[in-house]
């Protein structure tokens, strides 16, 4: 794939390996104070071009699908708040 390599999560100021389709974390944090992210953890997965710039994934935590674009320096900032609107809405109901 013509973005496998290693990637700054933007929002995040973690750094990812993307390895055909993976997302695979090389430093652990947490995310969104809900789920422990550990150094080689699978954290998306179905990594595909969807256009210039911007890739699809599968959030393997969040089960859900969420947009990448890719920035400057190697940033790969992640719009997911489709899927956090709806993670919220599950744990409130």
């Amino acid at each position: 794939m013509p973005i496998d390599g290693i990637w700054r999560l933007w929002e995040l100021g973690k750094q990812v390996a993307i390895d055909q389709g993976r997302v695979i974390a090389l430093e652990g944090w947490m995310h969104m104070f809900l789920w422990s992210v550990k150094t080689g953890m699978v954290t998306s997965s179905d990594l595909r071009a969807d256009g210039p710039g911007r890739c699809t994934a599968y959030d393997n935590l969040l089960k859900s699908r969420i947009k990448w674009h890719s920035g400057p320096s190697s940033q790969a900032p992640v719009k997911m708040m489709p899927a956090i609107k709806r993670l919220f809405r599950k744990l409130m109901s």
